[in-house]
């Protein structure tokens, strides 16, 4: 079996780094008796080890951040609305699919779509309808990204950073195909919570608001399969 490249390389090492540091710091803070020992030990790495675990816990946010949009129309009876981290996962995971003569990178198309929306981890997920300009939301984004990229180390910070910005650019063919994405997650989910509360088409104004916004010929297709599939669906 060919051994795939990997995808992210610090995943390997950032596991067992956070769990480890967690005990480390814990016994190091909590038995004075014990600091005596460890007079030698590099502080630095104890502090990036620190400030990697805080921001994991901070990014953790996410999963109980839910979608403004779901949220606002009550969807979801018994179950609850999608979270942010619902969404950026199931972008990842569609993200596999993409098509490989397409000319676009795979791992980076995943990368994109787990921190595309990981400021809002801080700031809550902002929809047109809370009043907020696109440049204000930006700023508000940007900031909080920022925040986030600081702790952790400098180079993962960067690629973090540089993938988020390059999504709000549209700077390139995977950040296109990943924003096609996100578009094709909504309805999708939109679908499902019409099949769930047992209430055909009432979430009709999600698929009105990406009508003729889909660029790539992928999601293009999907989009297709997903409304001929609505469309001969029975109403429940």
């Amino acid at each position: 079996m060919e051994v795939e490249p990997d995808i992210f390389p610090i995943e390997d090492s950032l596991a067992p780094l956070l769990i480890t540091s967690s005990i480390v710091i814990v016994v190091f803070l909590s038995l004075p008796e014990l600091k005596r020992d460890f007079v030698n030990v590099n502080t630095d790495v104890l502090r990036r080890a620190w400030r990697l675990t805080y921001n994991m816990e901070e990014a953790m946010f996410d999963m109980h951040v839910r979608r403004t949009g779901w949220v606002q129309k009550k969807v979801g009876v018994g179950g609850g609305p999608e979270s942010v981290a619902d969404h950026m996962y199931r972008m990842a995971v569609l993200s596999f699919l993409v098509d490989p003569g397409a000319g676009l990178d795979k791992h980076r198309c995943m990368k994109i779509a787990l921190v595309h929306d990981m400021a809002e981890c801080i700031v809550g997920d902002i929809t047109p309808q809370d009043g907020i300009s696109k440049e204000d939301k930006h700023k508000k984004e940007k900031t909080a990204m920022k925040h986030i990229c600081s702790l952790v180390e400098e180079s993962v910070g960067q690629e973090i950073y540089s993938l988020w910005q390059e999504y709000e650019d549209q700077s390139s063919k995977e950040a296109e195909f990943i924003k096609d994405i996100d578009r094709f997650e909504m309805i999708l989910q939109a679908f499902e919570y019409e099949q769930m509360d047992m209430k055909p088409r009432y979430l009709q104004d999600f698929f009105d608001s990406t009508k003729g916004k889909f660029k790539t010929e992928q999601v293009k297709a999907w989009v297709q399969s997903l409304e001929a599939t609505r469309n001969t669906t029975p109403n429940m």
